[in-house]
């Protein structure tokens, strides 16, 4: 043990005669020493509760914020599913009114075109004129 004093006080010197700066001990840096309990560091409680404070009701609004987008989109979805399905059933309910339209078009085209076609037309024709003109 003294001859590592002696080796160090050896160092010392030889680094001051060569003007080197000293490499500084662990302990000076502040490594294995409590921070809390060292002279130069006191604690600074105040200023670490305020700044938990502020950040922890920072996080409860982001939370609560967060939640409530959660909850936004999902009635959104819910929303954008009911009007998809409403837009599927009007499509459907469109097709098939074309479809009965076509369908009453052609039946309406074929006894008209049997009103004026075929055996007796003109007869049918003088009839219904001869009707109007009694009437009025």
């Amino acid at each position: 043990m003294e001859e590592e004093e002696a080796e160090d006080a050896d160092r010392r010197q030889r680094q001051e005669e060569l003007g080197r700066p000293r490499t500084p001990r662990l302990p000076s840096l502040g490594v294995g020493v409590d921070l809390f309990t060292d002279a130069k560091h006191p604690p600074q409680y105040a200023q670490s509760a305020e700044l938990l404070d502020a950040l922890n009701s920072r996080l409860l609004l982001l939370s609560n914020q967060f939640e409530s987008f959660i909850t936004l989109t999902t009635s959104l979805q819910a929303q954008h599913d009911a009007a998809q399905s409403t837009i599927l059933n009007l499509q459907a309910k469109v097709v098939e009114l074309e479809d009965r339209v076509k369908t009453v078009g052609s039946g309406v085209a074929c006894a008209r075109s049997d009103l004026w076609s075929g055996p007796g037309w003109p007869r049918r024709a003088r009839n219904g004129r001869g009707k109007q003109n009694r009437s009025t």
